[in-house]
């Protein structure tokens, strides 16, 4: 099982590429990282930020 570091550090280099792409900016990102990530609940994924 990995540390909440290497969590974060996924979590950060995905939205760092998904910013990148120009599919969506970093308000509208909570929705894909919840998919990417098979997070549950959509407050989860948005308190990463």
């Amino acid at each position: 099982m990995g540390t909440k570091l290497e969590y974060d550090e996924e979590y950060y280099t995905y939205l760092d590429e998904l910013r990148r792409s120009g599919i969506t900016n970093m308000w509208g990102a909570a929705p894909y990282l919840q998919e990417a990530f098979n997070i549950d609940d959509i407050t989860v994924a948005r308190n990463i930020f």
